[in-house]
């Protein structure tokens, strides 16, 4: 009886798998679903290609076939489980997933030339961080769980800035021509390269939310687009905080632009930071545990028993 051939799946850890001790099938899913996203790009699909076109090279040395299939990972698993021996396939074009034209003339690399120059440099590792290429253990995967968890989990418990943006104004902060020396400064540097330094995203969420008036999903998708590293729960989590629709207070980011604003940037930071107090000043913080439990949506809190702790006093006590 033929040994069972094992699956090793990359979709959440591209790099080379442990070498596997019998016969075994290396798998990656092409899952529409993800790709058909507002947020993603032809440039994030380009560098997982060139991460796949080098590990299957080196499966290829151990004896292991990498199968590139289309669908849902689920269910190519399973089809590749009921025929191992299926033909590798080919690694589609960014073209063919329907990712739009991306120009990046210095776009971030894939593969492990690329990633050990990276090293060191955390605005680079972003992008083989969010794809696995490199191992996340210990404290920083238990944070990125509970990232996921927490996006998917928790209510935004502010008020979203209005958008008052018109298509030229979102034209010129996407192009880096807001007169905002240090978001412009990002913003080119992302559109040319697919990176944002630490922090940078988040000002310039912060910039065309509460200033230039953006409204805070079409700013966030479009950053999410421009990043090599976009990596799903922590971005938008991200980007929630820097709208002000969290418990986080965007105001330090607020005071961040100042240090680049143009002639007339000081009012219109004291004009966005009023209009943030109005919105947080939200009197439903204020309120009983009865409002805030309705505000999330939560089933009433319930009132503690007058005689609770004459009940617990009247229990039999443990022999």
């Amino acid at each position: 009886m033929a040994p069972p051939v094992s699956i090793l799946s990359l979709n959440h850890a591209l790099r080379l798998p442990a070498r596997p001790r019998g016969p075994a099938v290396a798998v990656f899913a092409v899952e529409p679903a993800r790709w058909a996203r507002p947020e993603a790009s032809a440039r994030q699909w380009r560098f997982v290609a060139e991460w796949l076109v080098e590990l299957r090279a080196g499966l290829d040395a151990r004896g292991v076939p990498l199968v590139v299939r289309r669908g849902p990972e689920a269910e190519v698993i399973a089809a590749i489980r009921a025929a191992p021996d299926a033909a590798p396939g080919s690694i589609p074009e960014a073209a063919a997933l329907g990712l739009g034209f991306d120009p990046c003339p210095r776009r971030q690399r894939g593969g492990a030339a690329a990633l050990a120059a990276a090293r060191g440099d955390a605005a680079r590792m972003a992008a083989h961080r969010a794809w696995g290429c490199v191992p996340v253990r210990g404290r920083a995967r238990l944070a990125a769980l509970a990232g996921a968890h927490a996006l998917d989990s928790r209510p935004l418990l502010g008020v979203a800035a209005p958008a008052s943006a018109d298509d030229a104004g979102f034209a010129a902060w996407a192009a880096g021509r807001t007169g905002w020396s240090i978001v412009d400064a990002a913003m080119r540097r992302a559109r040319a390269s697919g990176v944002f330094a630490p922090g940078a995203a988040e000002l310039a969420q912060a910039l065309a939310v509460h200033v230039q008036g953006i409204e805070w999903r079409r700013a966030g998708t479009h950053l999410a687009r421009l990043s090599t590293g976009f990596d799903s729960a922590p971005f938008w989590l991200a980007m929630q905080d820097a709208a002000g629709l969290t418990n986080a207070d965007p105001g330090r980011l607020l005071a961040r632009l100042a240090r680049g604003a143009p002639s007339g940037g000081a009012d219109a930071l004291r004009a966005a930071r009023a209009g943030l107090a109005r919105r947080r000043a939200c009197p439903i913080f204020q309120g009983s545990a009865r409002d805030l439990a309705m505000r999330l949506g939560r089933p009433e809190p319930k009132p503690r028993r007058a005689d609770a702790r004459q009940i617990e006093m009247d229990l039999p006590w443990p022999e």
